[in-house]
């Protein structure tokens, strides 16, 4: 026989049962793992995300109708589109001892130790936690229960409080435990990220100003590598290289930018950028030597002159110009073989094609003129970034901002100038 204390964390008779039915009516992929475990496969993009629930989330995820809730594909979100409700998760600025800043404080936030979601019957959409739920990992994490900070208006409703559970279902990693909530008109599920990056961001913005609270939707998972086999490679011999100390340090903040992608992309070219003046420097060097080594080179030659001082004027040209300075960076970096052996590569992920509305170009691997076909992609994305502000009426290409459906198809440009800036990288090692 089961006690009061334990039936709270199982799921009541026959609800396995009944929510695979009801599951099986709304056309949602799910698996029954007996009478206490139940995994959903929940929409998430353009695939699915196995939520798994065990005990009394079972009979929970009834009362929330899991089946009408979809992953948002951008944001750790969930989002009832016919319902018009959003959940958002949240990253927390942690303090000492370690838990989360405590936002729960804040002045106009409901406290109650029976205080339960909805807070009313006119939102009665947004989804319920419940103790059982999470309890544990909100003690854990150092996290408050039973309070919520809200705004109401006209036609949009916003709730700053714990996790629901249908959130923690489905992320049960994050930390903050901690989300943000709409209510609202009904809305098409590729408006999603519109409202969170429209209102929902609105009010995180005024919490930042008013309380200097920087709290921001938590990080997506990490992307999904191809799976490759190692097996099959030598054994690891660590080279011992030293790379420098700037480049390094610029290549790993880049790297660990992968949530803001536009930072990124510039904190690679910085990578490129900063290798700049040692590779000008050594092309020109190089050129020299080659006349100055010529047993027939001749001061007093007016035109061998000229052509000494034609390369050192190039040199300071470089210098002076970005672009040329980043076609030499390239062409010193990357050969050829290389370019072509990593195109035709199917596990990188860069599409060589046209992005007209953002005056790309393809790189033609087959032009004597390939470099500078190069160079000119990587400077032009980096000035439609730098540049994106610029609201010319007249300009003939498409703004490039954070939320912006051009974000996709550029993923694969991160990826090319950071394998470039992994060569930068690698010139870099000191001896």
């Amino acid at each position: 026989m089961t006690s009061e204390g334990e039936s709270r964390y199982h799921a009541g008779p026959g609800d396995a049962t009944r929510l695979g039915e009801l599951l099986a009516r709304h056309s949602m992929p799910f698996n029954v793992g007996g009478d206490q475990e139940v995994t959903v496969q929940l929409p998430w993009g353009e695939t699915t995300k196995p939520v798994k629930l065990r005990g009394s989330e079972i009979s929970a995820a009834i009362d929330a109708s899991i089946w009408e809730w979809t992953i948002c594909a951008d944001f750790v979100a969930l989002c009832n589109p016919a319902a018009g409700v959003l959940e958002l998760s949240l990253s927390v600025p942690l303090v000492e001892p370690g838990g989360p800043l405590p936002i729960w404080d804040i002045a106009g936030v409901s406290h109650g130790p029976e205080f339960k979601l909805p807070p009313s019957s006119e939102n009665s959409s947004i989804p319920e936690y419940s103790r059982a739920s999470f309890g544990v990992a909100a003690f854990l994490a150092d996290v408050e229960m039973d309070w919520a900070l809200k705004v109401d208006s006209d036609d949009t409703y916003l709730e700053l409080s714990p996790y629901s559970d249908l959130l923690y279902f489905a992320d049960r990693h994050q930390s903050s435990l901690i989300s943000l909530k709409y209510s609202g008109r009904p809305f098409q599920p590729s408006d999603a990220s519109s409202i969170i990056t429209g209102v929902m961001f609105d009010f995180l913005t005024d919490l930042d100003l008013v309380y200097g609270i920087r709290t921001q939707p938590a990080l997506p998972e990490a992307p999904t590598m191809v799976q490759r086999s190692f097996r099959d490679q030598a054994p690891f011999e660590f080279s011992g290289a030293n790379y420098s100390r700037v480049l390094k340090d610029l290549y790993w903040y880049a790297t660990n930018a992968r949530a803001f992608p536009l930072l990124q992309y510039l904190a690679y070219y910085q990578v490129l950028e900063s290798s700049f003046s040692p590779l000008n420097t050594m092309q020109v060097a190089g050129r020299l030597t080659i006349l100055l080594a010529d047993p027939n080179f001749d001061l007093s030659d007016d035109r061998m002159v000229s052509d000494l001082i034609s390369v050192t004027a190039a040199a300071h040209r470089g210098f002076n110009h970005e672009k040329a300075q980043l076609r030499t960076a390239v062409e010193m970096l990357v050969s050829s073989d290389d370019l072509r052996r990593i195109f035709e590569d199917e596990d990188f992920p860069f599409n060589n094609e046209d992005l007209p509305d953002l005056g790309l170009e393809r790189i033609n691997l087959d032009s004597h003129r390939v470099w500078d076909h190069l160079a000119n992609r990587i400077y032009t994305l980096r000035n439609r970034i730098v540049h994106s502000n610029d609201e010319d009426a007249t300009s003939a290409y498409a703004r490039l901002i954070p939320d912006d459906s051009l974000m996709k198809p550029i993923a694969g440009d991160i990826e090319l100038i950071r394998w470039v800036a992994q060569k930068a990288l690698i010139f870099s090692i000191c001896p």
